[in-house]
């Protein structure tokens, strides 16, 4: 009995021995795997970097080596790689926040971007780090990690974010235009909390802060209708042509709000600036339906003088939709060769039968045109539409 407990008080030692050098063994050979896989994320094949990415995430916990060079992949030219790379680094989790951070130093404008979205993913480990590094003096930096609590969007990450609202309201003041888009990404992530502040920045002596505002309250949406009356004074009384622009925009993002919306839009359709009158129809197509009011005058705006005025005009018809039909039926009458096709664009694009009757009907007719360019479109138009009577049509044409 006693030799038997002899045999196990060795065996014990050697079965641990054993173990350890397994557990060696085990990490050499990951540590030869990493190093592997970071030659790989130099191949000349992006399929073959964007695995070497994903492997190194399943296996990089707690390796600095593979998680330098996946920072360094967030800079490739291709963006599955870069994809890659990014959810190799949310796999790896906190370990990867500080070196995330320090990655939003860099000066292209992509890398920042794909760092935010691996730090956004990675959600609530990375709040803490995030918080700390919104005191870093790089305002690079600084705007990212707001941008990136902004998306993580739990309450603590929310109301972190919100004590950097007036810094990147300062920042829509900066020379750098790079460094004011992305103040304007990180208060549209930021979302409804920034939006007074938005309001009170509309009033800015600055034009360029005003026209960032205006861009950033239309992105944010929805949540902003209680802004529509302020991006109405702004369109209606900036002076800065490209201020009353990006406000239209902002309007038709925002949505119907109120008629006063709408009205304004409409008046803006007739302004002396080709760029309002093409900002106002792009607005009142997003608004869509909402939007039927406008139908007589974005028919007009099909004789515009601008042509792209005149598209902006036919994309709103047919985003409008049925709305739009009787007016854009009448305008297939107008004698002006310059309203006719844009209004069977329109039909076309709103496509229920109605439109579509009334568009191939009008085509077939514009198929005995003089102009040799009317019957080209006309033809090309048949063919997209590709009814059997819009098809018909062309064969009797190659006729």
């Amino acid at each position: 009995m006693n030799e038997q407990k002899g045999v196990f008080r060795l065996a014990i030692p050697m079965v641990l021995l054993l173990g350890l050098f397994g557990l060696v063994a085990d990490a050499q050979e990951t540590q030869q795997q990493v190093e592997r896989l970071i030659k790989q994320l130099q191949d000349q094949d992006p399929e073959d970097r964007a695995a070497a990415a994903i492997t190194l995430g399943q296996i990089g916990k707690g390796t600095v080596d593979a998680m330098d060079a996946l920072i360094q992949a967030l800079q490739d030219q291709n963006k599955d790689v870069r994809g890659s790379a990014v959810e190799a680094l949310v796999e790896i989790g906190r370990g990867a926040v500080p070196a995330l951070i320090k990655a939003l130093r860099h000066q292209n404008k992509d890398v920042r971007g794909s760092t935010v979205e691996a730090l956004s993913k990675i959600g609530e480990d990375a709040v803490p780090a995030s918080i700390r590094a919104l005191r870093d003096q790089n305002r690079l930096v600084f705007i990212s990690v707001a941008e990136a609590l902004g998306k993580i969007g739990t309450p603590k990450a929310i109301k972190a974010a919100e004590s950097a609202i007036p810094a990147l309201i300062q920042a829509l003041r900066h020379q750098n235009k790079g460094v004011r888009g992305s103040a304007v990404e990180a208060l549209v992530e930021i979302g409804a909390s920034s939006v007074p502040a938005l309001i009170q920045a509309l009033q800015d002596e600055d034009s360029s802060v005003r026209s960032y505002v205006a861009l950033a309250l239309g992105e944010i949406g929805e949540s902003t209708a209680y802004a529509v009356s302020a991006l109405i004074k702004l369109l209606q009384k900036d002076q800065d042509s490209g201020v009353r622009a990006n406000a239209a925009i902002a309007l038709g993002s925002i949505g119907e709000g109120t008629v006063d919306t709408v009205d304004a839009l409409i008046q803006a359709l007739q302004d002396q600036y080709e760029s309002i009158r093409g900002a106002a129809a792009i607005a009142l197509g997003s608004i869509g339906e909402g939007a039927v009011d406008a139908v007589p005058v974005l028919i007009q705006a099909l004789q515009d003088q601008n042509k792209d005025v005149r598209y902006c005009a036919v994309e709103a018809l047919g985003k409008i939709g049925e709305g739009a039909v009787p007016a854009l039926i009448k305008a297939l009458q107008d004698q002006n060769q310059p309203v006719r096709i844009p209004a069977v664009e329109a039909l076309a694009k709103i496509g229920t039968p109605e439109a579509i009757k009334a568009a191939v009907t009008a085509l077939i007719q514009a198929m005995q045109d003089q102009n040799e360019v009317v019957r080209i479109v006309a033809a090309l138009t048949l063919e997209k539409i590709g009814t059997p009577e819009a098809l018909e049509a062309i064969k009797k044409l190659d006729k």
